[in-house]
């Protein structure tokens, strides 16, 4: 078994961290993917983008709803296999989703950060700029 890898790109020159949050109630990644919301557990998502072809892919727990609760949740099935939640990955590779509507489908919020990887320093913000209604990018404290 391969444990989940962070993420990363050819030259990974920007790295960082993602949160998001799923819709209330969306089945759709169940139906996206083809799984069955009563014997898979979507707990994990990758997506990979180059130049407009896109792989989507969800980390799954293959188990009924009966065993999970059985085992004890997620605690006592990664207890079951020395401190790992062992997954199934289905793949979905380009033409069949995009990264827009995946995100725009399936998640009320989203928010990815990164930062050059090469430099060594934290990123403090000085100064915000957002654009105006004309398109001029305006500094929040003006």
């Amino acid at each position: 078994m391969d444990p989940v890898k962070p993420a990363s790109t050819q030259d990974s020159d920007m790295i960082g961290t993602v949160a998001c949050e799923p819709g209330v109630q969306d089945l759709g990644l169940y139906q996206l993917f083809g799984l069955d919301s009563t014997t898979q557990s979507i707990v994990g998502f990758e997506v990979y983008n180059e130049q407009g072809y896109t792989i989507a892919s969800v980390h799954v727990v293959e188990t009924t709803t009966e065993e999970f609760a059985r085992l004890g949740g997620f605690d006592g099935i990664a207890a079951q296999h020395g401190g790992h939640l062992p997954v199934s990955k289905y793949v979905l590779e380009g033409g069949r989703v995009s990264i827009g509507d995946f995100i725009d489908k399936h998640f009320k919020r989203f928010h990815i950060v990164a930062a050059n990887r090469h430099d060594a320093f934290l990123l403090t913000v000085a100064r915000r700029y957002d654009q105006d209604e004309n398109g001029d990018w305006v500094a929040e404290d003006d």
